[in-house]
Order: C-alpha cells, then structure tokens, then sequence
C-alpha cells in the first residue's frame, strides 16, 4: 500500500510462526509518513524508521501470483525493539560493566 515498505513487527513474526498469535493489523515500516488505513481486506499500520536502519526483508510468496515485501525474522525482531518506546536509544549502555552489543555492518 506505501511505496518504501515492508511487513514487520509481530505482523512477521506472525507470518513466520514465531509468536502464537494473529495479528488483527497489518504493520510495516517505512521511510516516510506513518499513517493506517482500514480497507476490505484489512487494517494496515505504517511506523517510520531511520533510513539507515530500511534493510533486512525479502519477497516473499504470500498467495499464488501475489508477493509482498517482509522483514527476515531477526529484522522483525530488531525493529520491534526500536521502535518500542526508548528504543531507539539502543546505542546507549545502561550498565557500564556490560558491553553494548553492537550490530556488524552486514548484518541482516
């Protein structure tokens, strides 16, 4: 529905079977405005993200002929943290005897 997205959050890991239950919306992230739609095939949610940050999805088959756009589990995951509330803090280390773990630059 938005030019720039792909599905995430609990919406992924949903698709995926890591969480146990549905999801009544859809979620994705984009680079631009944020917004919902409620439509007949469903509600959709769009969050924004950091450009730098708009990796780590792939194509997937969703229904025969019709693909779409979804962030590899570990992708979901990440993007669930950053965009809970202080999540984008995550460079910040709360406990100084511990490291900061720091994501590799081709991690995705």
């Amino acid at each position: 529905m938005v030019r720039g997205s792909y599905i995430s959050l609990q919406s992924a890991l949903a698709h995926y079977g890591l969480i146990p239950e549905g999801t009544p919306v859809v979620t994705s992230v984009t680079t631009t405005r944020p917004g919902a739609w409620k439509t007949p095939l469903g509600d959709f949610d769009f969050r924004r993200i950091k450009v730098e940050l708009f990796f780590g999805y792939q194509l997937v088959d969703v229904a025969p002929g019709q693909g779409a756009f979804i962030a590899t589990p570990k992708k979901a995951l990440l993007d669930l943290i950053y965009l809970q509330p202080g999540g984008d803090d995550i460079d910040t280390n709360p406990h100084p005897r511990r490291p900061v773990i720091r994501m590799p630059g081709g991690w995705r």
